[in-house]
């Protein structure tokens, strides 16, 4: 299974976390705003309450035709709903609906309240014309509680240009959002995401031997301090490198000097070292020998005997406890039957050293 690219597993939470934090931020800031409308709206429903009430002042629970369409006209010019209640709940007057159809009015909160003499407010849906509306009442006559109530109100048709839809609020949120999240991905990408990757690609180059390149320090001071701290490391390997080839070199150089033929090999039986003398008698070159095993290169059957027995103990459960001992094997070279004694000694890594020397 392919996993995630490291950018998406980090912003895919937070993007989660910002759309939910978007939802509740706009959910209410939505209905704080609808609340501060309707507030306000019953604010203003409330003067006009006032004014409408001392300009009918007087009319009684009948109203004239000259009055009724007074009313009207500034009920249009108002864009509100008037209605006048009678003591009993009866509305005798309804700029937008039949006051004879209407139903008692005197259970509906706002009348309950106005006839408790305070400024009765309400938000519903209206029986009558079938639309969400703010209601304010009043007493015609503050001083008479079983008098005429003046209710005003304003509808959805009117009042809708007065709120903003929901999705505008969450549309801009999510917006807001991506904006956020846009910004924070370019900077992970450029503080952390790419220098990493570059800091992974370079540390890899290093692991495959490739000492002399460096990181370039880039991103966030955090990473630009590691990006130096592994060149220092690169450096110092490098050289430590070029020291054991140095070393490696001057061994070589000596080991050839030596009369003796002689060969290391590892605990697997790999040479890892040969001089010039052990490859002549071999007859091959060191280049050809190290890094191969012993039965590769060496056909010689009395050497290879020899350090059979010294380096697989697990197959030959009774090795000879003086392999290490001098030991006289013979070759033949050029028809020529040379005796050599061979001294055999183990090493602290589980190979063998073996010496021979012309007798």
């Amino acid at each position: 299974m392919t996993p995630r690219p490291f950018l998406l597993r980090l912003l895919l939470p937070f993007a989660l976390i910002m759309a939910l934090i978007v939802g509740i931020c706009g959910v209410a800031i939505y209905w704080a705003g609808q609340r501060a409308v309707r507030v306000e709206q019953i604010r203003e429903l409330d003067n006009l309450t006032a004014l409408m009430r001392q300009w009918i002042a007087g009319s009684g629970e009948t109203i004239s035709a000259h009055r009724e369409a007074q009313l009207r006209s500034a009920a249009d010019a108002l864009q509100t709903r008037v209605t006048l209640i009678a003591g009993d709940g009866r509305v005798f007057f309804d700029t937008h609906g039949s006051a004879h159809a209407m139903e008692n009015h005197n259970a509906r909160p706002e009348v309950l309240a106005a006839r408790e003499g305070q400024s009765g407010s309400d938000v519903r849906t209206s029986r009558t014309i079938r639309e969400g509306s703010v209601y304010v009442a009043k007493l015609l006559d503050p001083t008479n509680p079983g008098g005429t109530v003046v209710r005003l109100s304003y509808s959805a048709r009117y009042w809708a240009d007065l709120r903003t839809p929901a999705w505008t609020v969450l549309a801009a949120g999510v917006v807001c959002a991506l904006l956020a999240t846009g910004v924070l991905a370019g900077v992970l990408l450029r503080q952390w995401i790419n220098p990493v990757r570059a800091l992974a690609a370079t540390a890899q180059r290093m692991a495959a031997g490739e000492w002399d390149v460096r990181a370039t320090p880039a991103g966030a001071e955090d990473l630009r301090f590691f990006s130096g701290r592994l060149n220092v490391v690169a450096a110092q390997a490098q050289k430590q490198l070029a020291d054991l080839r140095d070393q490696r070199a001057d061994l070589a150089a000596l080991v050839d000097t030596l009369p003796d033929p002689f060969l290391v090999t590892d605990a697997h039986r790999r040479i890892l070292l040969m001089n010039a003398p052990a490859a002549a008698l071999l007859q091959l070159t060191a280049e050809q020998a190290v890094g191969r095993t012993v039965d590769a290169v060496v056909n010689e059957a009395s050497v290879t005997d020899l350090l059979e027995r010294l380096t697989a103990p697990t197959t030959n459960p009774a090795p000879e406890p003086h392999i290490h001992d001098p030991r006289e094997i013979r070759l033949t070279r050029d028809g020529q039957r040379l005796v050599y004694q061979a001294m055999v000694t183990p090493t602290a890594a589980g190979g063998v050293l073996l010496v021979l020397r012309d007798v």
